[in-house]
């Protein structure tokens, strides 16, 4: 996939992430549901696994333009 494609999906559903959290985290977070592989989850817990994950794709490109640059 090319570079500009990839970062524009990201970007976008980036973007919609923050948008969601920023409307359920508080006001919702505390809502509970069965994940089928880690169980009871609550919405605050999934927000907080996705920035987490996220976190971590931004330190690999970082890492990436560190090393071509």
């Amino acid at each position: 996939m090319p570079l500009d494609i990839s970062r524009r999906i990201y970007e976008a559903t980036r973007g919609g992430i923050i948008q969601l959290a920023r409307e359920h985290y508080e006001r919702n977070g505390h809502l509970e549901f069965i994940h089928s592989e880690t169980g009871s989850r609550t919405l605050k817990d999934e927000f907080d696994k996705v920035a987490a994950h996220n976190e971590g794709h931004l330190k690999q490109i970082e890492a990436a333009l560190a090393k071509a640059g």
